[in-house]
């Protein structure tokens, strides 16, 4: 298992973040898989900022490959650290389909309940089902979140 860092992960691009309590913001995060990919590796494709929570997720893929699945959730440790023993979760979305190009809205429960914390969260992409052979193939996520009051 490997951990992948998108712009945002590595510090070289910055999230948006809402300037007031309730106001939805809306972020798209990307990256561009160059390099192989194997089963259980994790690509830190974003940032849930510290005092939001996830209004709404949509993932947009291009086709990853035959038996290619992800999951999506909130990562073990601090953002942006490259301690490649983190985790990732799945309360946004759990053995997505991703084999052919496709759209994926967040449907679980767990990720509208998810409660904010006074610390910056990872946002982390999980591969499962088969690997990814790194063809220029992108990963988006969509985020829409708010500042909790």
């Amino acid at each position: 298992m490997s951990i992948k860092q998108s712009a945002w992960a590595a510090g070289r691009r910055i999230a948006a973040v809402s300037g007031c309590s309730g106001e939805v913001v809306a972020q798209k995060f990307s990256y561009t898989v160059n390099d192989n990919l194997a089963i259980d590796d994790i690509v830190e494709i974003g940032v849930l900022p510290a005092e939001h929570d996830v209004v709404d997720m949509i993932a947009v893929t291009d086709a990853m490959g035959t038996g290619v699945t992800v999951d999506a959730g909130i990562m073990s440790g601090e953002f942006g650290d490259t301690d490649q023993a983190r985790t990732s979760s799945n309360q946004f979305f759990a053995g997505a389909d991703v084999a052919a190009a496709g759209v994926i809205r967040m449907s679980k429960v767990e990720g509208f309940r998810l409660d904010s914390t006074r610390a910056d969260r990872s946002i982390g992409v999980k591969i499962g089902g088969a690997g990814v052979t790194g063809t220029g193939q992108v990963i988006t996520l969509e985020v829409l979140y708010r500042q909790k009051s």
